[in-house]
């Protein structure tokens, strides 16, 4: 019939509002990252093809803004042993998008915090074990609290 034909018309239309809003019920407004300087570096900014020393603190954001540690730390300041350098690559393979957004933004000695929606970051994906030390809801707003202490083989920041 006349409608039949109509539906399955607007069908493809449909899938693709359907597939793009997927995530919206989890997202917060903000789609973006912004980065937050903490205190400013003094060194030139951060690029590709360098690999960086940094310290570095991930906190889940929950809803009403509140930042939970998410029990990752490379900062004795924040629940490590001791102070203990996480070597940040931005054109590696096994960096979040969010992060290295936000990273490519930042100099050598600078300290910020980036804050990174839920589709920059782990989207739908359970991250540690829940209940365990180490542990991201799926589709949580996350933030890195992120210092950059100065680029491999050069000097420190």
């Amino acid at each position: 019939s006349f409608l039949r034909r109509i539906a399955l018309a607007a069908l493809p239309l449909i899938l693709f509002l359907a597939v793009s809003n997927a995530g919206d019920a989890a997202d917060t407004n903000r789609k973006d990252v912004v980065v937050e300087t903490v205190s400013p570096g003094l060194g030139p900014l951060i690029v590709n093809g360098n690999i960086y020393n940094s310290l570095l603190t991930l906190y889940i954001k929950k809803p009403n803004g509140e930042l939970k540690k998410a029990g990752f730390s490379t900062r004795q300041a924040d629940g490590a042993k001791e102070d203990t350098f996480y070597e940040i690559e931005p054109a590696g393979g096994e960096m979040i998008e969010g992060l290295r957004q936000g990273v490519l933004q930042m100099r050598e000695g600078e300290r910020a915090k980036i804050h990174i929606p839920s589709a920059l970051a782990y989207g739908g994906n359970e991250i540690g074990t829940q209940g365990s030390k180490f542990y991201v809801p799926p589709f949580s707003d996350v933030v890195f609290d992120v210092q950059i202490a100065g680029r491999l083989g050069g000097p420190e920041l």
